[in-house]
Formats: structure tokens, sequence, C-alpha cells
């Protein structure tokens, strides 16, 4: 039933990347980075690193992209596996090309072994049974890893996003109060999407990159009790698709092989929901059709990595922020 994944090895990768760079503010190639060092509530304290655009005025009002995983975003002189996202250079052409609205991204970092734990939509954890989320949230099948090491907190997590971090952005920028967007990769997609959900009168756009749909390194299918329910939540809680956008995507290499048929299912409740799902786009131009309010695209030959993320980070940031 699962696919066997080494939980210490993956956690290890996100406890490096934070001690190399926790004493290193990134350095960009477009725009400024400005830092919290220590900010939390209802989470553990961490960094925030936030990305000013090219040309940035303070006497402008911006809207705001909040990102999972934020070691990872904009240098990888500092990141465990050297690979980032290169959000300061995707965005900061995108900006000076006026292919897109200056906006400032808020990059969230992840707290190494408890990720999983704040990146799992827990409200559908709460609609298994008592013996599915034993099952689910105990032992793996040999009875020697446990899947999560810490206590489902996402809900907090969230909290922590809009009750302490998102003030503390509009009190030290001005921001465009109503528009907000969320977004991440792999289980930071996972997040985002509930986000939305969870907030929809705070976040207009999520962009789910790679979207973990197992939840739990287990394969997305009937015999997956947390994404059987999680479709539940999502067809009981999606926003509304006349006020809000979300952007999907997912390769066919290394972890993302996995998300094809997952994908598609949650195409069709965004569909039967009335959301105008486009899949299909001419990559050159990035033109989206009229009233599209959710993209989800399939990449041929891409993988689970950070390398693949930024190679089409220009798309989701086109679709949510394009002039």
């Amino acid at each position: 039933m699962f696919q066997r994944f080494n939980f210490f090895v993956f956690t290890s990768f996100f406890v490096a990347s934070n001690l190399l760079a926790q004493n290193s503010i990134p350095k960009v190639l477009y725009g400024s980075i400005k830092r919290i060092e220590n900010i939390g509530g209802f989470v553990d304290g961490r960094y925030v690193d936030i990305w000013l655009p090219p040309n940035y005025r303070p006497s402008k009002k911006y809207p705001v992209l909040y990102m999972h995983d934020g070691q990872m975003l904009f240098d990888s002189a500092i990141t465990w596996n050297k690979q980032e996202w290169n959000v300061d250079v995707v965005l900061g052409k995108l900006i000076l090309n006026k292919e897109i609205k200056p906006l400032i991204v808020v990059g969230i970092w992840n707290n190494g072994s408890k990720r999983r734990a704040e990146y799992l939509p827990e409200d559908p954890i709460e609609i298994l049974s008592d013996g599915e989320r034993q099952f689910l949230l105990g032992k793996d099948r040999q009875g020697i890893l446990p899947l999560f090491e810490h206590p489902v907190q996402s809900n907090n997590y969230l909290r922590f996003i809009v009750e302490n971090l998102k003030p503390k952005i509009d009190s030290m920028f001005l921001t465009h109060k109503s528009e907000n967007y969320i977004g991440g990769s792999s289980m930071g997609g996972l997040i985002s999407l509930y986000a939305i959900c969870k907030y929809p009168e705070v976040f207009k756009g999520a962009v789910c990159m790679s979207t973990h749909w197992p939840g739990l390194f287990i394969r997305p299918d009937s015999i997956n009790p947390f994404y059987r329910d999680f479709q539940k939540y999502l067809d009981l809680n999606l926003p509304d698709p006349k006020t809000h956008k979300i952007y999907f995507d997912h390769g066919n290499k290394t972890l993302d092989s996995i998300y094809g048929p997952a994908q598609n299912s949650v195409n069709q409740i965004m569909a039967d929901l009335g959301y105008a799902v486009e899949n299909k786009i001419d990559l050159k131009k990035l033109k989206f059709i009229k009233g599209t309010s959710c993209v989800s695209l399939f990449f041929e030959g891409k993988d689970h990595s950070e390398l693949s993320w930024s190679d089409r980070l220009n798309i989701p940031m086109k679709f949510m922020f394009g002039q």
C-alpha cells in the first residue's frame, strides 16, 4: 500500500537547509530582500524572507503572494540541494517587461521536521474514522517509522499566516489588503489549496504546483482515506469561482508521476462547481481564455524539483498577476 520513503532522510534535507541558510540573507539578482528573523504565534517562530520587486516604491500599494518553503525560493547557494525557484529572476523579468503587476513575495520558511505536520490539511483528517486516523498517523506498515513525528497542525499554521504574519506585512509595507495570494509546491501546493478553502475572504488565488495529493506518501487512490476525504472537503469548501483563481500543474517524472489520476479527479470537482478549467495553453503566448478561473497543466518529462517549478513559474504568475 505504501510507497516506501525514508522519512528521516527527507527531514534531514530541510533541517540541513535551515542550518545552512539561517545566518545568510538570500542574494537576489532582481529586487531586494527584507528578513523577519523570528516571527511565530500558533506555531514555532521562524524566518520570513520578503522580496520587494524592482523599482519598489514605499508609497505604492502592492498585491502580496505568500509562499511556503521560503528558504528554497531565492538563492541556491544556501539550499540543501543547490536548487531554487528563481523567484526574483522570474518575477523580476516579468515585472520589468510589464507582463505582470509588481508584487511583494513573502517567503515563509518551513520548520524542518514539522513541515509535513504543518502542511497536511487538518480538517479532512478529522473526517477519518478513529481506525483510519490511527493507521495514517501512527506507524508505517513495518511498524518502524512514524508517518508523522508531530501532531498535524496546519490549522494553526494558517492562523499564523492570517492572524500574525499578514498583519505584520501590512504594517511594514503598503499592500492591497484584498489582493493576497498563496502558493507552493508538493505539500506546499496542498496547504495552499487548503488555505484558499479555509480563508476565501483572505486569499483570492492559490498556486499549487506538483500538488502532493496523497498527503502521506501513500498513492492517491480509493484506498487512501485522506485523499478520499480531501476530495469531499474540496467539494464542500472550494471558494466562489467568480472571485477566486486556482492554478495546478504536474509532470510525469519522479514523485510527479503518481499525480495524474488524482489531478484529473480534482479538475472534475472544479468543473462541477462552476470553475472554468483550462488545461491547454500556448506556452509561448501565455494567453488565457477570458473568464478562466482554474488552470491545470501537464508537463511531459518534468520532475518533482525546484528546477522544474522555476522553469514554469512564469505561467501561474501571468495567470494570477497578468497585466
